[in-house]
């Protein structure tokens, strides 16, 4: 398996390539880490240091999920050192900022046996540490095979995702097999690693990070002082809509150029999912007649009436939410997947979305059972909704307390899966 594996992997790099290639040669990919090559020289402490715990987060929304992780397992763990992976360049970035008790953050070499076997011996982990759904086969059965141990945390898996796993049932019941710890999100989580012969004895449901995450933030009394920094008056109403995705703007165009028409006090914040986009949403918004300034070019601007503002830097969002009246959140009218519901619930925010939930289904249910989130289906839903919303006060208030409410009782998923993690440590 292990050289097949590597075979149609590489082969799939070698059709990536003509993409892969320009973004090499600019030197933006790390192509030396991803091919497990560390300069001499790097920061690879020795083991009579303490032993070595290695965690891989994607990208930067499981780096932020760490932020509440990390605290608790470096406590129940001081003696060990730690390392993490990622595999994009915006989740390096993030997690420069995440804890100085990382001894070095690099990327995941690319799940080829050589690549692999490099790391894992440059490493040397007690325990790989893997987040949400980042079964790498290669990285995952190597490590097994040089004695350390793999545990996936907030681990969750999606409908989409199983059915793809489910095409390769043998290969999935032996990686399964190679884990030595599932905590993962929820009970339907649960159910589908089952399916896939996780090990039910080793399957532990213990919540979701990013509750914890979102308590630890510190930025829900921030409202006034933000609003203040983006010229946005007490009397104006603000709608958020974060992480939204191509297509959606133009959804969500038609229906600010409505609610403008009616409410000239309503100020809309769009934040894409990929900053890369901001121009052309920019662009798109300005040619529907709606007054656009970037966020990056507000301070040196004498424009503070713009109609929308575009978030055209990263890490930005979750600060932005505490200026809002109203969140949508994106990913969701279209098939994308979803994103993060309780990030603006955290504020004490009515939450919209759309039908397209699956990557977070259970935090969307979560709101929809407690009346904090609402779920709309097309442009004039959404329309309708916000509208409602921003003019009825109580309603709003209701619906935003109910929604805090529900991402408080989701707390405490961080302490126990570092609590689970260390006690199946051998």
């Amino acid at each position: 398996m292990p050289f097949l594996y590597d075979l149609l992997l590489a082969f799939a790099l070698l059709l990536a390539s003509p993409y892969l290639l320009p973004k090499i040669l600019l030197g933006r990919h790390g192509l030396a880490e991803r091919l497990g090559i560390h300069p001499a020289g790097s920061s690879y402490r020795r083991e009579e240091q303490g032993p070595s715990i290695w965690i891989h987060a994607a990208s930067v929304g499981e780096v932020n999920s760490l932020a509440a992780f990390f605290p608790d397992l470096s406590v129940l763990l001081p003696r060990h050192r730690f390392f993490l992976s990622v595999t994009t360049r915006a989740g390096k970035e993030r997690a420069a900022n995440l804890d100085q008790r990382l001894e070095k953050i690099f990327y995941l070499p690319i799940d080829l046996s050589f690549a692999v076997r490099r790391v894992l011996k440059r490493v040397r982990p007690q325990v790989l540490v893997l987040t949400e759904t980042e079964l790498w086969p290669n990285l995952i059965l190597r490590a097994r095979q040089q004695g350390t141990q793999v545990m996936l945390v907030n681990g969750r898996m999606s409908s989409r995702s199983l059915s793809r796993y489910r095409a390769f049932q043998k290969t999935m019941g032996r990686i399964m097999n190679a884990i030595d710890l599932f905590c993962v999100q929820t009970e339907q989580d649960a159910r589908r690693f089952l399916s896939l012969g996780a090990p039910s004895e080793r399957l532990q449901v213990t919540g979701n990070f990013k509750g914890d995450l979102l308590m630890i933030s510190g930025l829900r009394g921030r409202r006034g002082s933000v609003r203040q920094q983006l010229g946005i008056a007490p009397q104006e109403h603000v709608l958020v809509a974060g992480s939204t995705r191509p297509g959606e703007e133009e959804i969500l165009l038609e229906a600010l150029k409505a609610l403008r028409e009616k409410n000239r006090s309503v100020r809309t914040i769009v934040a894409p999912r990929h900053v890369h986009r901001a121009g052309r949403v920019s662009r798109l918004l300005q040619a529907g007649g709606l007054t656009v300034e970037r966020l990056s070019q507000l301070n040196s601007s004498a424009n503070r009436s713009w109609d929308v503002l575009v978030v055209d830097n990263l890490g930005q969002l979750l600060r932005l939410y505490a200026a809002a009246d109203v969140a949508f959140v994106g990913g969701s009218l279209l098939p994308f997947g979803g994103h993060n519901p309780l990030e603006p619930a955290s504020y004490g925010l009515p939450v919209l979305f759309g039908p397209h939930m699956e990557h977070c289904l259970q935090s969307a249910r979560l709101l929809l059972d407690s009346d904090g989130g609402l779920q709309v289906t097309n442009e004039e839903d959404l329309q309708d909704h916000i509208k409602r919303l921003l003019q009825d006060g109580d309603e709003r208030n209701r619906r935003g307390t109910s929604a805090l409410q529900a991402v408080q009782k989701s707390l405490g998923a961080s302490r126990r899966t570092a609590e689970a993690l260390k006690g199946a440590m051998t």
